[in-house]
């Protein structure tokens, strides 16, 4: 086995270029820093974002979650340079559901409507980022992470990212993933923008796809309403407006469930749940109080 001698001066790095020479190594300049380690990345990241490199930030906190996906830190920090890089403005479509709602309403309908209504590029865009901000977050706030950041961190960030996915989620009509020209038109899809939630042309959706559609949203907005009920308000935007938009748009959208046919199908009985069935399809009266008339009837064929 080979082995370096000293030089006489005793220069261990001259010994160390002789072997190097002889095994057929790279520069050994090259070795002073390793392109993967995860700090480098990190750190790299970082100066990305300070330097408004976006793209490259995401590239390189892409990398760190993948080399340390219990990494709390990284997972934070991928889903800020995600956002980032999207060009999407998390405050003004925050301040866009939180906004006055209308005279005489008892919910932020325009608010959610301006979300809705998006270009589909630009939704898309929310759409997207909405959901990678869920996958790096969603572990953090089960505590199935490592470092600096706790649940605490980002049950806001979380909120928001489950209202805006939710609400962009109905443009998602066929349940893809992506909203694109498979799906329906906002012209033939609507969601009201009276101060109410309502939707016009369910009946050009099957059936499966609009129950799904709504069920989806119904997750992500029962945990946006439990986040917000643990986060703090200490961020300029008015969490209790949010809190009631999630009620409120939860709770009437339920009501286009339709009967599939399917036993155990969510269009079955009490479909607004007021703890009736089908009430308002016998007297036309709106006993539950909700603005709506006949929606248990108009869902199980009353």
């Amino acid at each position: 086995m080979y082995r370096p001698r000293l030089t006489s001066s005793g220069s261990v790095l001259a010994s160390v270029v002789a072997l190097s020479l002889l095994t057929g190594c790279n520069n050994i300049l090259e070795w002073g820093v390793n392109e993967e380690s995860f700090d480098v990345l990190m750190a790299r990241g970082r100066a990305a974002i300070q330097e408004a490199e976006y793209a490259v930030a995401e590239e390189k906190f892409t990398q760190a979650v993948e080399l340390r996906p219990n990494s709390a830190d990284a997972r934070y920090h991928f889903a800020k340079a995600t956002v980032l890089n999207a060009e999407v403005d998390v405050f003004s479509l925050v301040q866009t559901l939180t906004a006055d709602r209308p005279e005489g309403s008892s919910s932020a309908g325009s608010g959610a409507s301006g979300i809705f209504n998006h270009e589909a590029s630009v939704a898309n865009s929310i759409y997207r980022v909405n959901r990678q901000v869920l996958d790096a977050l969603e572990p953090i706030r089960h505590r199935e992470t490592e470092g600096p950041f706790s649940d605490a961190n980002v049950d806001l960030d979380l909120a928001v990212a489950y209202t805006l996915r939710g609400i962009l989620r109905l443009r998602d009509t066929n349940g893809d993933g992506v909203i694109d020209a498979s799906d329906l038109s906002p012209n033939d899809f609507q969601l009201g923008d009276e101060g109410d939630f309502s939707l016009d042309g369910i009946d050009n959706l099957p059936p499966e796809d609009l129950n799904n559609m709504i069920g989806d949203l119904n997750l992500l907005l029962d945990e946006g309403g439990d986040l917000l009920i643990d986060a703090l308000d200490d961020s300029g935007l008015d969490v209790d407006e949010l809190g009631d938009l999630i009620e409120s748009l939860g709770g009437d959208l339920s009501a286009f469930y339709v009967n599939t046919g399917i036993p155990g199908n969510p269009g079955e009985g009490d479909n607004d749940g007021d703890g009736l069935t089908d009430e308002e399809c016998m007297n036309g009266i709106d006993d539950d109080g909700d603005g709506t008339v006949d929606e248990d009837s108009r869902l199980s064929g009353c």
